[in-house]
Parts: structure tokens; C-alpha cells; sequence
């Protein structure tokens, strides 16, 4: 497993973690950490050397982990 690897594999597990507490907010207060998770995402992808690809990739993990979560 690359450096890469690991450091995904902490991002996805921080992301899985976050997203899965989020489901127990109020509407309104899950709407609005919703609104600002871009930012934590933004966070975490500035760990890697190449941060705009690692956005997009836990961007699309992030989006695919809710609708998963929410059974679409």
C-alpha cells in the first residue's frame, strides 16, 4: 500500500465517520454541515501532493458514501 493509499484510506474513514454522525442532526443543522462539508473535504485534500485530484476523489467518495447510506 502506498503513502497515498493510507493517507485515502484515513480520509475516507474520517469522511465515513463524519457524514455517518451527520445523519443524526436536525434537518436544518444537517443542511447547513452539509453545506459547508465542501470545506472539511478542501481540508483533508491538502494533504496530498496532487490536492485538486484528491478533491475531486473524496468529493466522489463523499457523494457515493450518502447515497449508499440513503440506499439510492
Amino acid at each position: 500500500m502506498s503513502e497515498d493509499d493510507d493517507r485515502y484510506a484515513l480520509a475516507e474513514a474520517a469522511i465515513e465517520r463524519e457524514l455517518t454522525e451527520a445523519q443524526l442532526l436536525d434537518f436544518n443543522s444537517y443542511v447547513g454541515f452539509m453545506a459547508h462539508y465542501g470545506a472539511r473535504l478542501h481540508e483533508l485534500s491538502r494533504m496530498y501532493d496532487d490536492p485538486e485530484t484528491a478533491y475531486r476523489h473524496l468529493l466522489k467518495y463523499s457523494d457515493d458514501f450518502v447515497e449508499d447510506f440513503n440506499g439510492e
